[in-house]
């Protein structure tokens, strides 16, 4: 009996500590780590009431309706007569239910018409992620690429876990580059710049959009600003031959021989068969 008592003691100890480690995780929005150690706790079946509730509350910051549903219906089970999670259940599926009717308007074509309830949704849940980027998608289908931009960063301040928000922002700067392309191939060297500066506003990391500035500027014969865009898509990759091979054109017309002999030979390096270099 003692002993029992003593197991029982001690796991209830464990659990008290990962519990706390699992609100400090949440407080410290690292919803993803909280939710860990929370599973943890429910695989061995430890977890009581509070921390099915927890749970919830961080599946639902990280997009994951079904998972803190099935949470808190747990919680609820635990604690029948506790309303607040009675509440929260409501809100989930009133937040489903919204984002199922938004969905369906945004299938019909009724584009400003989603805006708007995905903007009602807002009001009620105005830190949820997913709405952002939903709201980015349509903007994204109206050609409003700007908009849609800055809802999926909207989307990743709240969860930037989720992956799906940071390689829809590569989307809309691949599209932009796709344009600029379009304009390049016909000589549009001004016009491409315009839509290259777009792709990198966008995603500062987009190596394709650097290099692509890069290469209409040295087109317009302005090597200066060549330059300054090869050394920013070098940043970004340090094994971009091309940048190196250009960069070194850049250094030899204007008279600076040594470092474009360095370039090339940087450039050689990275690829031996690259015969430009």
């Amino acid at each position: 009996m003692k002993k029992q008592l003593l197991i029982s003691i001690l796991c209830t100890t464990i659990f008290a500590s990962a519990f706390e480690d699992a609100k400090i995780a949440f407080e410290n929005k690292s919803y993803d780590k909280a939710l860990e150690i929370l599973q943890g706790e429910i695989d061995a079946k430890t977890a009581n009431a509070k921390a099915f509730e927890l749970a919830s509350q961080s599946a639902l910051r990280l997009d994951e309706l079904d998972k803190a549903n099935e949470f808190i219906l747990k919680a609820i089970d635990g604690d029948p007569g506790n309303k607040g999670y009675r509440a929260f259940q409501k809100e989930l599926e009133s937040l489903k239910n919204a984002l199922t009717d938004a969905k369906k308007t945004v299938d019909s074509g009724y584009f400003e018409e989603a805006l708007g309830e995905y903007n009602k949704i807002l009001e009620s849940h105005p830190e949820n992620a997913m709405v952002y980027y939903s709201k980015g998608l349509v903007y994204k289908k109206l050609d409003q690429f700007e908009d849609a931009v800055f809802n999926y960063k909207k989307a990743i301040n709240f969860n930037p876990i989720e992956e799906k928000y940071s390689k829809a922002i590569l989307v809309v700067a691949q599209t932009m580059a796709k344009q600029g392309d379009e304009e390049f191939r016909r000589r549009e060297y001004d016009t491409a710049l315009s839509h290259y500066q777009n792709a990198v506003n966008y995603l500062p990391t987009f190596t394709d959009g650097l290099f692509r500035m890069a290469k209409s500027y040295y087109s317009l014969k302005d090597f200066e600003n060549a330059q300054t865009w090869c050394l920013k898509t070098i940043e970004s990759d340090g094994e971009h031959v091309q940048a190196f091979k250009m960069l070194g054109d850049t250094y030899k017309r204007s008279g600076n021989i040594k470092d474009a002999i360095d370039s090339y030979k940087k450039a050689v390096s990275i690829n031996s068969n690259y015969d430009r270099a």
